[in-house]
């Protein structure tokens, strides 16, 4: 009886053609394959000589080219001997220009879960063309009351975001409550936890969980668990990194916890791609055509462009790439144990690359184990299937119409998705050559992760050769702001005179206290110098680091060998923990330089622990008068600003900018929260001037205009 019915049902078809209303913008594709990606990539109902009708935007039928009339005046794009997709989603990936946007697309990506914050750029959704954004929102990265985290959650959902990170802070509680919330709002939650475990978040019904290098965390040590979710960006996670590396894959922990997670509903969005670029199995990503329009300068620890390899020290490189073997080895286990899966690439960090470290990832899902099919699947109708974003990751009447055709059948094999023939993004079919002729009008933007920040979002001046005489000095000048307060204000920055760093120093009667370093020993050395104008010889040496960036901290040997005592938030110790030996190495690799070259502008760079540590707002009497050490988190946690009350001065670090765009891209909007509460705390002392990290010194009044531009973000 079945076989009459679809026997009957094939003939009618064969008979009655269904109509389809003609539109303005009507595009047909028509004679390829149509790859059924449904289920999960369990499903195999593929549709040779297919035919898929776009009106506008949307798509409006689609079936065998018998079953669907063509409408008269659609533009007919041949696809024979091609295979049709939905267009591909990074569930994890950030987006900082017009190029990334245009690596994107030309890659076959036409959706992104829009990520931002700490180490990435702010979100740049001025894009034209764009993929489609989700935004992305995140709560619990530092512990609040749960009125506040319910109030933080009805904020973001008001402002757009369908996508929501349920961080380390969040109490087992707070994360129940988080989840009925957020699904009250239509809201996804995705985990990357600490303080909740990830077994109880499965309990709650948190959506996915994100980064294979985090939810393995359930597999330590209770103690190590903690220390981690207390540090989750500082040494004890690097302690898991090096503990995930050497755990045997076939451990009865991994096994029972892959039971968990496939039996579970929460999908994993392992993001191997983070942990894995030094594998060998990963093809230089340079050598993509589309990478001709990106710039290693934006992109956080890039790999090198002729090896498509990191270039760390042996010891750290080893253990990196043990890392990402091993991390693969134990997804494996939760693979088999039926886990679920989406595909994010975690770009830009760890040298992932816009539109291309996707189909990197979609290769590294293979390793773990699932099937092209179930790969091409995991960055399409998986988000449909777990999300419930129904507009994309499918090819059905109703949906957009973000569609990619390939030339060759990625079911052979994944990296046949590189093979693309068109790209279609919303109704809009796109010249992919003209991605490529896109050129930045600044090549050099902003540096992130272990790197100084550039707070100027345009093409800074470039000065005349003989104003640099010294390397590393920049053009630094001097101001006494009071009686022995002094500023020195453009020091070196390698972007240039308007984003130069300030540092300053107040002279006791027996001390002198320098607030920051600049970032070259040449600088240090002019701020020795400086104050070696006004000193006796016997004085006790202070240095105060308002935080962790090399702009402000690579100059500390000239103070320290003198004998200064540094002081330092406690977690600029914590970064200087995993970084200190390395961050010469690392900056020289961020800004794309010759070791030469670092030596001469940055000097003999070395890092020192400091010598006291701040962990709240602390007051130090030194010779009678009292230096105001506060904590101001927003820019960083570990910032610092210097309160000296008897000359009414602040020397605000990067707490406060002058003249220019404040650096965000560090943070979101729950660090842009706290930053305007901080700026309104400093806002409330007696002031006279104030010495920003970057600008010219200025009066109070400035702190209205960051706020203002806070504010303007949110």
């Amino acid at each position: 009886m079945k076989n009459f019915i679809l026997t009957l049902c094939t003939f009618i078809t064969s008979f009655f053609v269904l109509p389809v209303i003609s539109h303005p913008d009507t595009i047909v594709l028509t004679g390829g394959t149509l790859i059924d990606v449904s289920n999960f990539g369990h499903s195999q109902t593929d549709i040779e000589k297919a035919t898929v009708v776009i009106a506008g935007q949307k798509i409006v039928a689609v079936g065998h080219k018998n079953e669907i009339q063509i409408p008269k005046e659609a533009k007919v794009i041949d696809a024979t001997g091609t295979y049709i997709l939905p267009g591909l989603i990074d569930g994890f990936a950030s987006l900082d220009n017009q190029a990334y946007a245009n690596a994107y697309l030309y890659m076959g990506v036409t959706s992104i879960v829009g990520i931002h914050g700490y180490r990435r750029a702010p979100l740049f959704e001025d894009a034209n063309p764009c993929p489609n954004i989700f935004r992305f929102g995140s709560i619990g990265s530092f512990e609040s009351e749960t009125s506040e985290m319910l109030h933080q959650i009805e904020d973001l959902a008001q402002d757009g975001v369908r996508f929501l990170i349920l961080h380390y802070g969040l109490r087992p509680d707070q994360l129940q409550r988080a989840v009925e919330k957020a699904h009250s709002r239509n809201m996804v939650t995705v985990g990357e936890l600490g303080y909740t475990s990830y077994k109880e978040a499965i309990q709650h019904g948190v959506d996915a969980f994100v980064h294979s290098g985090r939810y393995s965390i359930e597999l330590a040590p209770p103690e190590m668990q903690a220390e981690v979710a207390a540090e989750p960006f500082g040494p004890p996670a690097r302690q898991f990194r090096r503990w995930l590396a050497g755990i045997d894959p076939e451990d009865e922990l991994i096994l029972e916890y892959a039971k968990i997670l496939g039996s579970g509903s929460a999908a994993l969005m392992p993001t191997l791609s983070l942990s894995s670029m030094d594998l060998p199995i990963l093809e230089n990503p340079w050598n993509e055509p589309v990478a001709t329009i990106l710039h290693s300068q934006d992109i956080h620890f890039p790999l090198d462009t002729t090896t498509g390899k990191h270039t760390f020290g042996s010891s750290f490189q080893n253990e990196i790439v043990r890392l990402g073997e091993n991390i693969i080895k134990i997804e494996q286990k939760y693979y088999q144990a039926g886990a679920k899966y989406l595909a994010g690439s975690g770009t830009d960090i760890s040298g992932t690359m816009p539109g291309i470290s996707l189909h990197q990832e979609l290769l590294l899902l293979t390793q773990v184990g699932l099937t092209e099919r179930e790969a091409v699947a995991a960055a399409t109708s998986n988000f449909p299937e777990i999300f419930g974003w129904k507009e994309v990751g499918q090819i059905k009447p109703g949906c957009r119409a973000d569609i990619l055709v390939t030339n060759k059948n990625p079911l052979d094999n994944i990296k046949n998705l590189k093979a693309i023939h068109s790209v279609i993004v919303r109704g809009e079919l796109l010249d992919r050559e003209k991605l490529l002729q896109f050129k930045s009008k600044n090549p050099v933007d902003t540096p992130q992760g272990p790197a100084p920040e550039n707070p100027v979002h345009s093409t800074p001046a470039i000065k005349q050769e003989h104003q640099y005489m010294i390397p590393g000095l920049g053009n630094p000048d001097v101001r006494e702001l009071a009686e022995n307060v002094i500023a020195v204000t453009d020091l070196y920055h390698p972007a240039g005179e308007d984003a130069g760093t300030n540092a300053g120093m107040i002279f006791t009667s027996k001390s002198v206290i320098f607030i920051d370093a600049g970032m070259s020993i040449a600088s240090a050395e002019f701020l020795w110098k400086t104050a070696g104008e006004r000193m006796k010889g016997d004085e006790t040496l202070y240095l105060i680091l308002t935080h962790r960036h090399s702009d402000h901290v690579f100059g500390m040997r000239v103070m320290k060998e003198k004998g200064a005592r540094v002081i330092a938030h406690q977690i600029l110790k914590e970064w200087f923990g995993v970084f200190k030996d390395r961050y010469k190495d690392v900056m020289v690799h961020r800004l794309g330089w010759s070791l030469e070259k670092a030596d001469q502008i940055f000097g003999d760079v070395l890092l020192s622990h400091p010598d006291q540590i701040i962990t709240q707002d602390t007051v130090l009497q030194i010779d009678g008068e009292e230096i105001h050490l506060l904590t101001t988190p927003g820019h960083l946690p570990d910032e610092l600003s210097v309160y000296h009350p008897k000359s009414r001065t602040l020397f605000a670090g990067d707490a406060i900018y002058e003249g220019m765009n404040l650096t965000t891209h560090f943070g979101g909007p729950a660090e842009w929260k706290q930053w305007i509460a901080q700026l309104e705390r400093l806002r409330r002392l007696n002031i006279d001037m104030i010495i920003p990290g970057h600008g010219k010194p200025c009066p109070k009044e400035e702190i209205d205009r960051n706020i203002s531009y806070l504010k303007e973000m949110l």
